[in-house]
Protein backbone atom coordinates (compact mmCIF):
# COMPACT_ATOMS: atom_id res chain seq x y z
CA UNK A 1 0.00 0.00 0.00
CA UNK A 2 1.27 3.44 -0.88
CA UNK A 3 0.24 6.28 1.37
CA UNK A 4 0.61 10.02 1.71
CA UNK A 5 0.74 9.95 5.47
CA UNK A 6 1.66 7.61 8.22
CA UNK A 7 -0.18 4.86 10.04
CA UNK A 8 0.51 2.52 12.92
CA UNK A 9 -1.09 -0.85 13.37
CA UNK A 10 -1.02 -3.65 15.90
CA UNK A 11 -3.15 -6.65 16.73
CA UNK A 12 -5.64 -4.54 18.65
CA UNK A 13 -6.23 -1.33 16.78
CA UNK A 14 -5.44 1.12 14.01
CA UNK A 15 -4.32 4.74 14.27
CA UNK A 16 -5.19 7.04 11.38
CA UNK A 17 -4.08 10.65 11.32
CA UNK A 18 -5.94 13.73 10.18
CA UNK A 19 -5.67 15.18 6.67
CA UNK A 20 -3.91 12.14 5.27
CA UNK A 21 -4.54 10.35 1.99
CA UNK A 22 -4.05 6.60 1.68
CA UNK A 23 -3.90 5.37 -1.93
CA UNK A 24 -5.45 1.90 -1.95
CA UNK A 25 -5.63 1.05 -5.67
CA UNK A 26 -6.54 2.55 -9.04
CA UNK A 27 -10.24 2.70 -8.12
CA UNK A 28 -10.21 4.81 -4.96
CA UNK A 29 -8.23 6.35 -2.12
CA UNK A 30 -8.99 6.78 1.57
CA UNK A 31 -9.16 10.28 3.08
CA UNK A 32 -8.99 10.78 6.85
CA UNK A 33 -10.47 14.02 8.17
CA UNK A 34 -9.84 13.55 11.87
CA UNK A 35 -7.49 11.66 14.14
CA UNK A 36 -9.07 8.34 14.98
CA UNK A 37 -8.26 5.12 16.75
CA UNK A 38 -10.47 2.04 16.54
CA UNK A 39 -10.19 -1.65 17.23
CA UNK A 40 -9.72 -3.90 14.19
CA UNK A 41 -12.37 -6.21 15.65
CA UNK A 42 -14.93 -3.43 15.19
CA UNK A 43 -14.43 -3.69 11.44
CA UNK A 44 -14.27 -7.49 11.46
CA UNK A 45 -17.75 -7.61 13.01
CA UNK A 46 -19.29 -5.63 10.12
CA UNK A 47 -21.03 -7.90 7.58
CA UNK A 48 -22.58 -5.46 5.10
CA UNK A 49 -20.81 -2.96 2.87
CA UNK A 50 -23.45 -0.31 3.67
CA UNK A 51 -22.66 -0.73 7.38
CA UNK A 52 -18.93 -0.42 6.72
CA UNK A 53 -19.42 2.81 4.76
CA UNK A 54 -21.56 4.21 7.58
CA UNK A 55 -18.94 3.22 10.17
CA UNK A 56 -16.16 4.89 8.19
CA UNK A 57 -18.09 8.11 7.63
CA UNK A 58 -19.03 8.32 11.30
CA UNK A 59 -15.34 8.18 12.14
CA UNK A 60 -14.29 10.79 9.60
CA UNK A 61 -12.96 8.33 7.01
CA UNK A 62 -14.09 8.77 3.41
CA UNK A 63 -13.63 6.68 0.28
CA UNK A 64 -12.83 8.92 -2.67
CA UNK A 65 -13.32 7.33 -6.13
CA UNK A 66 -10.58 8.12 -8.62
CA UNK A 67 -13.06 9.12 -11.32
CA UNK A 68 -15.73 11.64 -10.29
CA UNK A 69 -18.22 10.42 -12.92
CA UNK A 70 -17.04 6.83 -12.95
CA UNK A 71 -18.42 3.36 -12.46
CA UNK A 72 -16.94 2.78 -9.01
CA UNK A 73 -18.41 6.04 -7.70
CA UNK A 74 -21.89 4.90 -8.76
CA UNK A 75 -21.36 1.46 -7.21
CA UNK A 76 -20.29 3.08 -3.95
CA UNK A 77 -23.37 5.32 -3.90
CA UNK A 78 -25.69 2.38 -4.51
CA UNK A 79 -23.92 0.20 -1.94
CA UNK A 80 -24.60 2.78 0.77
CA UNK A 81 -28.26 1.79 0.68
CA UNK A 82 -28.59 -1.73 -0.66
CA UNK A 83 -26.97 -4.74 -2.34
CA UNK A 84 -25.81 -3.76 -5.80
CA UNK A 85 -25.53 -5.50 -9.16
CA UNK A 86 -22.17 -4.29 -10.47
CA UNK A 87 -22.77 -5.77 -13.92
CA UNK A 88 -26.18 -4.09 -14.05
CA UNK A 89 -24.74 -0.69 -13.10
CA UNK A 90 -22.11 -1.08 -15.82
CA UNK A 91 -24.77 -1.73 -18.44
CA UNK A 92 -26.81 1.27 -17.24
CA UNK A 93 -23.72 3.42 -17.82
CA UNK A 94 -23.38 2.06 -21.34
CA UNK A 95 -27.06 2.69 -22.06
CA UNK A 96 -26.74 6.21 -20.69
CA UNK A 97 -24.07 6.99 -23.25
CA UNK A 98 -26.14 5.57 -26.11
CA UNK A 99 -29.48 7.10 -25.20
CA UNK A 100 -27.94 10.52 -24.52
CA UNK A 101 -25.11 10.93 -26.98
CA UNK A 102 -22.12 8.74 -27.91
CA UNK A 103 -19.96 11.77 -27.13
CA UNK A 104 -21.63 12.35 -23.75
CA UNK A 105 -19.05 14.31 -21.77
CA UNK A 106 -20.02 12.91 -18.37
CA UNK A 107 -19.14 9.29 -19.15
CA UNK A 108 -16.22 7.97 -21.18
CA UNK A 109 -16.56 4.43 -22.57
CA UNK A 110 -12.82 3.67 -22.32
CA UNK A 111 -12.73 4.89 -18.74
CA UNK A 112 -15.76 2.78 -17.80
CA UNK A 113 -14.30 -0.32 -19.46
CA UNK A 114 -10.98 0.18 -17.69
CA UNK A 115 -12.73 0.62 -14.35
CA UNK A 116 -14.62 -2.63 -14.84
CA UNK A 117 -11.34 -4.38 -15.70
CA UNK A 118 -9.83 -3.03 -12.49
CA UNK A 119 -12.85 -4.14 -10.46
CA UNK A 120 -12.47 -7.67 -11.85
CA UNK A 121 -8.78 -7.71 -10.90
CA UNK A 122 -9.58 -6.55 -7.36
CA UNK A 123 -12.33 -9.18 -7.14
CA UNK A 124 -9.87 -11.89 -8.18
CA UNK A 125 -7.37 -10.72 -5.59
CA UNK A 126 -10.04 -10.73 -2.87
CA UNK A 127 -11.39 -14.17 -3.78
CA UNK A 128 -7.88 -15.61 -3.83
CA UNK A 129 -7.51 -14.57 -0.19
CA UNK A 130 -10.55 -16.59 0.87
CA UNK A 131 -9.93 -20.07 2.22
CA UNK A 132 -13.43 -21.39 2.76
CA UNK A 133 -13.64 -24.56 4.83
CA UNK A 134 -16.89 -26.51 4.61
CA UNK A 135 -17.31 -29.10 7.36
CA UNK A 136 -18.70 -32.51 6.47
CA UNK A 137 -21.96 -31.94 8.38
CA UNK A 138 -22.65 -28.71 6.51
CA UNK A 139 -21.69 -30.16 3.14
CA UNK A 140 -24.02 -33.12 3.56
CA UNK A 141 -26.99 -30.80 4.11
CA UNK A 142 -26.33 -29.31 0.68
CA UNK A 143 -25.68 -32.73 -0.88
CA UNK A 144 -29.02 -33.98 0.45
CA UNK A 145 -30.81 -31.23 -1.46
CA UNK A 146 -28.71 -31.82 -4.57
CA UNK A 147 -29.83 -35.47 -4.50
CA UNK A 148 -33.54 -34.63 -4.24
CA UNK A 149 -35.74 -36.45 -6.72
CA UNK A 150 -37.86 -34.71 -9.31
CA UNK A 151 -41.34 -35.13 -7.88
CA UNK A 152 -44.42 -35.80 -10.06
CA UNK A 153 -46.15 -32.79 -8.48
CA UNK A 154 -43.30 -30.58 -9.76
CA UNK A 155 -44.42 -31.26 -13.33
CA UNK A 156 -47.37 -30.05 -15.37
CA UNK A 157 -46.98 -32.64 -18.08
CA UNK A 158 -44.40 -35.23 -19.02
CA UNK A 159 -44.17 -38.49 -20.90
CA UNK A 160 -43.91 -40.43 -17.66
CA UNK A 161 -45.33 -40.16 -14.16
CA UNK A 162 -41.89 -39.52 -12.77
CA UNK A 163 -38.87 -37.93 -14.45
CA UNK A 164 -35.82 -40.04 -13.65
CA UNK A 165 -32.62 -38.19 -12.79
CA UNK A 166 -29.84 -39.57 -14.95
CA UNK A 167 -27.43 -36.64 -14.73
CA UNK A 168 -26.99 -33.85 -12.20
CA UNK A 169 -25.59 -30.91 -14.16
CA UNK A 170 -24.26 -27.97 -12.16
CA UNK A 171 -24.18 -24.72 -14.10
CA UNK A 172 -21.94 -22.88 -11.69
CA UNK A 173 -21.78 -19.07 -11.84
CA UNK A 174 -19.39 -18.94 -8.89
CA UNK A 175 -15.68 -18.38 -9.56
CA UNK A 176 -14.44 -20.16 -6.42
CA UNK A 177 -14.03 -23.84 -5.60
CA UNK A 178 -16.74 -23.85 -2.88
CA UNK A 179 -19.00 -26.15 -4.93
CA UNK A 180 -16.15 -28.56 -5.53
CA UNK A 181 -15.51 -28.70 -1.77
CA UNK A 182 -19.16 -29.64 -1.18
CA UNK A 183 -19.21 -32.22 -3.98
CA UNK A 184 -16.08 -33.85 -2.54
CA UNK A 185 -18.45 -35.59 -0.11
CA UNK A 186 -20.80 -36.69 -2.90
CA UNK A 187 -19.03 -39.97 -3.57
CA UNK A 188 -21.88 -42.02 -4.99
CA UNK A 189 -22.28 -39.96 -8.16
CA UNK A 190 -20.05 -38.10 -10.57
CA UNK A 191 -21.96 -34.89 -11.31
CA UNK A 192 -21.12 -32.65 -14.24
CA UNK A 193 -19.91 -29.18 -13.25
CA UNK A 194 -19.71 -26.35 -15.77
CA UNK A 195 -17.94 -23.25 -14.45
CA UNK A 196 -19.64 -21.16 -17.09
CA UNK A 197 -17.95 -17.89 -16.07
CA UNK A 198 -14.53 -19.33 -15.34
CA UNK A 199 -12.59 -20.78 -12.42
CA UNK A 200 -10.42 -18.72 -10.15
CA UNK A 201 -7.64 -21.32 -9.95
CA UNK A 202 -7.43 -21.89 -13.70
CA UNK A 203 -5.44 -19.96 -16.27
CA UNK A 204 -8.49 -18.44 -17.93
CA UNK A 205 -10.18 -15.07 -18.06
CA UNK A 206 -13.14 -14.67 -15.72
CA UNK A 207 -16.33 -13.68 -17.52
CA UNK A 208 -17.72 -10.55 -15.91
CA UNK A 209 -20.03 -8.22 -17.79
CA UNK A 210 -23.61 -8.09 -19.01
CA UNK A 211 -25.78 -10.54 -20.92
CA UNK A 212 -29.12 -8.86 -21.59
CA UNK A 213 -29.35 -8.72 -25.36
CA UNK A 214 -33.13 -8.64 -24.98
CA UNK A 215 -32.88 -5.04 -23.70
CA UNK A 216 -34.34 -2.63 -26.24
CA UNK A 217 -31.20 -0.48 -26.18
CA UNK A 218 -28.89 -3.38 -27.08
CA UNK A 219 -29.69 -3.10 -30.80
CA UNK A 220 -28.62 0.54 -30.63
CA UNK A 221 -25.29 -0.60 -29.16
CA UNK A 222 -24.74 -2.83 -32.17
CA UNK A 223 -25.67 -0.07 -34.60
CA UNK A 224 -22.98 2.23 -33.18
CA UNK A 225 -20.44 0.11 -35.09
CA UNK A 226 -18.01 0.62 -32.21
CA UNK A 227 -16.80 -2.58 -30.55
CA UNK A 228 -15.80 -0.79 -27.35
CA UNK A 229 -19.48 -0.81 -26.36
CA UNK A 230 -19.64 -4.58 -26.74
CA UNK A 231 -16.37 -5.37 -24.97
CA UNK A 232 -18.04 -6.64 -21.79
CA UNK A 233 -21.10 -8.26 -23.33
CA UNK A 234 -21.00 -11.86 -22.14
CA UNK A 235 -22.09 -13.46 -25.41
CA UNK A 236 -18.77 -12.60 -27.03
CA UNK A 237 -16.77 -13.83 -24.03
CA UNK A 238 -18.43 -17.25 -24.24
CA UNK A 239 -16.69 -17.83 -27.59
CA UNK A 240 -13.35 -18.07 -25.79
CA UNK A 241 -13.99 -21.67 -24.71
CA UNK A 242 -16.37 -24.61 -25.15
CA UNK A 243 -18.34 -24.15 -21.92
CA UNK A 244 -21.41 -22.49 -23.43
CA UNK A 245 -21.61 -25.08 -26.21
CA UNK A 246 -21.34 -27.77 -23.53
CA UNK A 247 -24.41 -26.24 -21.86
CA UNK A 248 -26.33 -26.19 -25.15
CA UNK A 249 -25.56 -29.88 -25.71
CA UNK A 250 -26.97 -30.70 -22.30
CA UNK A 251 -30.15 -28.68 -22.93
CA UNK A 252 -30.76 -30.60 -26.15
CA UNK A 253 -30.01 -34.02 -24.67
CA UNK A 254 -33.25 -34.75 -22.73
CA UNK A 255 -35.89 -33.30 -20.40
CA UNK A 256 -34.60 -31.55 -17.29
CA UNK A 257 -35.69 -29.68 -14.18
CA UNK A 258 -33.92 -26.43 -13.28
CA UNK A 259 -33.05 -25.95 -9.60
CA UNK A 260 -32.17 -22.37 -8.64
CA UNK A 261 -29.64 -22.50 -5.83
CA UNK A 262 -28.24 -19.15 -4.74
CA UNK A 263 -28.34 -17.41 -8.13
CA UNK A 264 -29.97 -13.97 -8.08
CA UNK A 265 -31.50 -14.53 -11.54
CA UNK A 266 -30.74 -10.91 -12.36
CA UNK A 267 -30.76 -9.47 -15.85
CA UNK A 268 -27.00 -9.75 -16.30
CA UNK A 269 -27.53 -13.39 -17.41
CA UNK A 270 -30.85 -12.84 -19.16
CA UNK A 271 -30.15 -14.35 -22.59
CA UNK A 272 -28.67 -17.53 -21.12
CA UNK A 273 -31.43 -17.96 -18.54
CA UNK A 274 -34.12 -17.34 -21.15
CA UNK A 275 -32.60 -20.08 -23.30
CA UNK A 276 -32.60 -22.47 -20.32
CA UNK A 277 -36.05 -21.63 -18.93
CA UNK A 278 -38.03 -21.51 -22.20
CA UNK A 279 -36.33 -24.51 -23.75
CA UNK A 280 -38.72 -27.28 -24.81
CA UNK A 281 -36.89 -29.75 -22.55
CA UNK A 282 -37.28 -27.66 -19.41
CA UNK A 283 -40.18 -29.27 -17.53
CA UNK A 284 -40.10 -27.19 -14.33
CA UNK A 285 -38.14 -24.68 -12.26
CA UNK A 286 -37.65 -25.30 -8.54
CA UNK A 287 -36.44 -22.45 -6.31
CA UNK A 288 -34.30 -23.13 -3.28
CA UNK A 289 -34.74 -20.01 -1.16
CA UNK A 290 -32.90 -18.01 1.47
CA UNK A 291 -34.62 -17.26 4.77
CA UNK A 292 -33.81 -13.97 6.50
CA UNK A 293 -33.40 -13.44 10.24
CA UNK A 294 -36.93 -12.00 10.52
CA UNK A 295 -38.43 -15.15 8.99
CA UNK A 296 -39.13 -13.66 5.55
CA UNK A 297 -37.74 -15.36 2.45
CA UNK A 298 -36.55 -14.30 -0.99
CA UNK A 299 -38.85 -16.82 -2.72
CA UNK A 300 -41.42 -14.38 -4.16
CA UNK A 301 -38.75 -11.90 -5.23
CA UNK A 302 -36.92 -14.74 -6.95
CA UNK A 303 -40.07 -15.66 -8.91
CA UNK A 304 -40.29 -12.03 -10.06
CA UNK A 305 -36.67 -12.10 -11.19
CA UNK A 306 -37.23 -15.37 -13.05
CA UNK A 307 -40.32 -13.95 -14.78
CA UNK A 308 -38.17 -11.30 -16.48
CA UNK A 309 -36.37 -14.04 -18.39
CA UNK A 310 -39.57 -15.33 -19.99
CA UNK A 311 -41.17 -13.98 -23.13
CA UNK A 312 -44.22 -16.14 -22.41
CA UNK A 313 -45.70 -15.51 -18.94
CA UNK A 314 -48.18 -18.35 -19.28
CA UNK A 315 -45.30 -20.76 -19.78
CA UNK A 316 -43.53 -19.19 -16.79
CA UNK A 317 -46.51 -19.80 -14.47
CA UNK A 318 -46.67 -23.44 -15.54
CA UNK A 319 -42.98 -24.12 -14.96
CA UNK A 320 -42.22 -22.47 -11.59
CA UNK A 321 -42.79 -24.92 -8.72
CA UNK A 322 -44.75 -23.48 -5.79
CA UNK A 323 -43.23 -22.65 -2.40
CA UNK A 324 -42.25 -25.54 -0.16
CA UNK A 325 -40.55 -24.92 3.20
CA UNK A 326 -38.37 -28.00 2.69
CA UNK A 327 -36.47 -26.12 -0.04
CA UNK A 328 -34.79 -23.66 2.36
CA UNK A 329 -31.04 -23.36 1.68
CA UNK A 330 -28.98 -24.29 4.78
CA UNK A 331 -26.85 -21.45 6.08
CA UNK A 332 -23.36 -21.86 7.49
CA UNK A 333 -22.80 -19.96 10.73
Amino acid sequence: MENGGDKRTNNLGLNLFVSKKYIINTLFSIHVEKHIYFRISQVDEIEKLSELIKFLRTNGIFIRPTHVNGLFKKILEEASNRWVDIEGIYFEFIKKIVTTNPNYSGVDIDEINNELNNIVEELKRYLNEINLKIPYTHAMRYVKQFNSEILPEDLISTNSEKLETETIYFLNFNYTDSLRKVLFYKKEQNPVVNYIHGELNKEEQLIFGFGDEMDKVYKELEMLNDNRYLKHIKSFMYFKNIKYRHLLRFLESSEYQVCIYGHSCGLSDRVMLNQIFEHKNCVSIKIYFHEYENGDTDFINKTMEISRHFKNNQEMRGKIVEFDSINKIPQMK
